[in-house]
């Protein structure tokens, strides 16, 4: 048998358990949100808000890079505990969903919310990758069974990416909006199975 991975067909049985595949919601909601905040939001948002100035891309995607990256560094302090990755998902899609709805139907044409929004997509971004990544090696270790649930993550989050950008034209603001909303609330919904699934196989987590 392979030392790192147990072979081909113990890849896939673990890649086809229940805990595994319910993480297949965050990785999808991964991909959607970054197309979103690349695709979406400058289209549709920005060059909308600022009467068609294409600068104004620029300016509010450096707000996100910036956030982005500080968070980013931010958030590889944080404790490598279940409990504190788990929660820090969460927040990012809340967080990530609450600013662009709140923006849309609450603010719109406010400049200060389109900033606030693009701090929002950035701050999650940047808690999701960096926090995945620490669940995935939290519950499956460094070998070879790691390294093929990254794969898992970074190819269900490659879908994710291209529904925006497959869809765009075809679409409105409001259905990419809800897009974004309603595939967060999904993968919120598979997060909260999975950690259930987990907490039922009785592996010993204590939360803290």
């Amino acid at each position: 048998g392979d030392k790192d991975g147990g072979g081909l067909s113990a890849v896939v049985d673990r890649l086809m358990e229940p805990k595994s595949l319910l993480l297949a919601g965050v990785y999808f909601y991964n991909g959607i949100e970054q197309s979103f905040a690349w695709c979406v939001f400058t289209s549709e948002m920005v060059l909308p808000a600022f009467g068609g100035n294409e600068a104004m891309i620029g300016i509010l995607m450096l707000t996100y890079a910036g956030v982005d990256a500080a968070v980013g560094s931010l958030a590889a302090q944080l404790p490598s505990t279940k409990r504190t990755t788990r929660i820090s998902i969460a927040v990012a899609i809340v967080l990530q969903c609450a600013g662009v709805l709140g923006y849309r139907y609450l603010l719109l044409d406010s400049v200060p919310a389109l900033y606030a929004s693009a701090v929002a997509l950035g701050a999650g971004d940047a808690l999701l990758n960096t926090k995945i990544g620490v669940l995935l090696g939290l519950e499956y270790g460094k070998g070879g069974e790691h390294r093929h649930m990254v794969t898992a993550w970074r190819g269900v989050t490659a879908l994710g990416c291209t529904l925006p950008f497959f869809l765009s034209g075809h679409t409105g603001l409001d259905f990419n909006v809800w897009l974004l909303a309603g595939s967060g609330l999904v993968g919120l919904a598979m997060f909260a199975g999975s950690v259930a699934e987990e907490e039922g196989e009785g592996e010993g987590y204590a939360p803290i």
